[in-house]
C-alpha cells in the first residue's frame, strides 16, 4: 500500500493492461446535441516537471461553461469534514503499545516538528499524509487546484463529481487496525528517498503517457479487490452517473484523476457504452 493511498486519494486505476500511450485529454462529443466537452486524467501533484501545462488543455477548459473536477476544493474546510479526521471515543495512544506509539510520537516530533497533541485525536490514515505530504514538496499548485483556479478567473463554474464527505468516507472504509498497523509500518520503514522515488516514477509515467500501466502494476502489489472495488470501481460509477447529468445540460470540462480514465471500468468506456463519442487529442 505504500505509494497507493496517494495515488487513490488523488487519484485511480483499474486492471486492464493497456499497450501503448495512456492519452489523458479526450473530446467527448453528445450524441444528443453534438455539443463538445472534456474529459482529462490529472495527477495530483504540483510538481515543477508537470509544468507548464499544455496550451491544448487550457483552450478546452475555456471553451466549457463548467469545470467538473471530483471534489469542489470549496468544500475542503468544512468543519463537518474537519471531524471526520479525529476518532471517535479514542485517542491514537489506544490503538499502540506504549513502546510503538512513543516510537511514533518521537518520529513526528523529531522528523515533522509535530507535537503529540496535534495528533492524539487524528485517525492514523491522516498522520499517513502528514508524513508523505513532508516528503513531496509542490512547486505548483496541483494541476486540480491550477485548474479550478483558471476556471475561477474566468467564471467558468465548478462543481464536484464526489462530494468531500464521500471520499473521506471512501478512506474511513479502511477498518481502523489497518490504519493503524500501515502507520506503524511507514514508521518504522521510512525512507524519504524511496518514497520520492516512487513518485517520481508516477510523475514519469504521466508525462510519458504510461500512467494506466503504472498503476496497474501497483495495484497487481496490493492485490486487495476490496481495496479495489471501493476505491476504484464504485468510484468510477459515481462519477460517471453524475458526469453523465452534466454533460446533457452543459458543455463540461471533466477532470479526474488520469486513472480513473482507462479499462473496462473505467470512465471513457463507461461514456462510450452511454452513447458518447471520444477522440484522443492529447
Amino acid at each position: 500500500m505504500k505509494l497507493i493511498y496517494t495515488i487513490l486519494i488523488f487519484i485511480a486505476s483499474n486492471t486492464q493492461i493497456c499497450f501503448g500511450q495512456s492519452e489523458i485529454l479526450w473530446e467527448v462529443t453528445n450524441p444528443k446535441n453534438t455539443e463538445k466537452s472534456y474529459l482529462f486524467g490529472t495527477i495530483h501533484s504540483g510538481d515543477s516537471k508537470l509544468f507548464p501545462i499544455d496550451s491544448i488543455i487550457y483552450k478546452s477548459l475555456f471553451k466549457c461553461d463548467l469545470l467538473a473536477l471530483e471534489i469542489n476544493p470549496s468544500e475542503m474546510n468544512d468543519i463537518n469534514v474537519l471531524k471526520k479526521m479525529l476518532l471517535d471515543e479514542k485517542n491514537i495512544e489506544d490503538l499502540f503499545s506504549k513502546k510503538n506509539y512513543e516510537l511514533i510520537t518521537t518520529f513526528l516530533k523529531d522528523s515533522l516538528n509535530v507535537s503529540e497533541i496535534m495528533v492524539k485525536n487524528m485517525q492514523p490514515i491522516f498522520i499517513q499524509q502528514l508524513i508523505d505530504q513532508s516528503v513531496y514538496k509542490n512547486e505548483h499548485d496541483p494541476i486540480d487546484l491550477h485548474l479550478y483556479k483558471n476556471a475561477l478567473i474566468n467564471n467558468i463554474s465548478i462543481e464536484g463529481l464526489e462530494t468531500i464527505e464521500e471520499q473521506m468516507n471512501t478512506l474511513l472504509s479502511i477498518p481502523l487496525k489497518k490504519q493503524a498497523d500501515d502507520l506503524l509500518d511507514k514508521v518504522k520503514n521510512f525512507n524519504s528517498d524511496e518514497i520520492k522515488k516512487e513518485m517520481n516514477s508516477m510523475i514519469y509515467a504521466y508525462i510519458n503517457r504510461d500512467i494506466e500501466n503504472f498503476v496497474i502494476n501497483e495495484l497487481k502489489k496490493n492485490k486487495n479487490n476490496d481495496f479495489e472495488e471501493n476505491f476504484i470501481y464504485s468510484r468510477n460509477i459515481k462519477m460517471f452517473e453524475r458526469a453523465n447529468q452534466k454533460l446533457n445540460n452543459n458543455t463540461v470540462f471533466i477532470a479526474v484523476g488520469a486513472a480513473h480514465l482507462y479499462g473496462e471500468k473505467g470512465l471513457i468506456n463507461l461514456l462510450k457504452k452511454e452513447g458518447y463519442i471520444l477522440n484522443p487529442i492529447f
